[in-house]
């Protein structure tokens, strides 16, 4: 997975590649915090996430959380629909 940051009018974007699961929830975990001195706002774009287990959606919880304490907010864009299983 591949995290690229930006910023836009006071909003931390995070746009995400690839899969998130168990192996690699602390590089999602590290990525959406805000950091020190930016306003607590962050959106997540998902449109490049291909695969989400439940470890990945715990991180997005715990940020949720994490925000929202701060006066802030986490928001969710382009997620994918999931696939059919076979």
């Amino acid at each position: 997975m591949s995290v690229t940051h930006h910023t836009v009018d006071g909003v931390r974007g995070a746009t995400l590649l690839g899969e998130i699961d168990h192996t690699t929830k602390d590089t999602l975990r590290d990525a959406l915090p805000p950091a020190q001195g930016t306003a607590p706002r962050v959106v997540t774009d998902l449109s490049g996430v291909s695969f989400m287990d439940s470890s990945g959606i715990n991180v997005l919880v715990f940020a949720h959380q994490l925000l929202n304490d701060l006066q802030g907010h986490l928001r969710i864009a382009a997620p994918r629909k999931p696939s059919s299983a076979c």
